[in-house]
């Protein structure tokens, strides 16, 4: 009889033990200290312009990549609209660029950018002119308007940080048509001298000539 009662007391023992172990640990799960939560990282910009440009009013969605030379380089969409347009020219790249000072960045273990602020800002567009020794040189705007091929009509050049071997900035030159991009049999891009041009391009608009260095 004994021997019953102390078995019993045991069961007991246990089984409220369980009880109140199972209840520590809801607890800690219930506990907002003891759960995980993941900070949403922002690694996406939209940048706009202070004015429209040649025309165009201007919109990039851009991804911030890695930080080079007090350069950030990510890829991006830049959308070209005019206001008589229903479609904008619509143009990828993967060396997107800007000056490291428009926004704060935040990099991972990898030395890539992992977090970005703000996540929208409005830029004050400088227009592009040769230098003094005729060449187009580090150019800091995204992109820039420029009659490279001497037809009268300005083209769309987008400039492509670190694209080339030591960070050399080429830029991508595209036709433009009433406002749009000329159709691709027609289009200059992937032409030979078009498909060439670096900071230190020397254009000669009264002869009408392209050296490529």
């Amino acid at each position: 009889m004994k021997t019953s009662k102390l078995i019993f007391i045991i069961l007991i023992t246990l089984f409220i033990s369980g009880c109140n172990e199972n209840k520590s640990e809801s607890k800690k799960v219930n506990n907002p200290e003891n759960t995980a939560v993941e900070k949403i990282k922002n690694k996406r910009v939209e940048i706009k312009f202070d004015r429209e440009i040649n025309g165009y009013e201007v919109n990039i969605n851009w991804s911030p990549f890695k930080e080079i030379k007090n350069t950030i380089i990510g890829p991006a969409v830049l959308r070209f609209k005019k206001s008589d347009q229903n479609k904008p020219i619509e143009i990828i790249t993967d060396y997107f660029s800007i000056p490291s000072n428009f926004i704060e960045i935040k990099n991972n273990q990898y030395k890539m950018i992992d977090d970005v602020s703000p996540n929208k800002i409005v830029m004050e567009y400088v227009d592009f002119q040769l230098k003094e020794d005729q060449t187009i040189g580090q150019i800091k705007m995204p992109f820039f308007f420029f009659d490279i091929d001497f037809d009268g009509s300005k083209e769309l050049l987008i400039t492509e940080y670190g694209r080339e071997r030591n960070f050399v900035t080429k830029y991508k030159v595209f036709k433009l048509e009433n406002g749009s991009l000329v159709e691709t049999t027609n289009q200059i891009t992937d032409l030979e001298t078009y498909d060439n041009i670096y900071t230190d391009t020397k254009i000669d608009v009264e002869r009408r000539r392209i050296n490529n260095n």
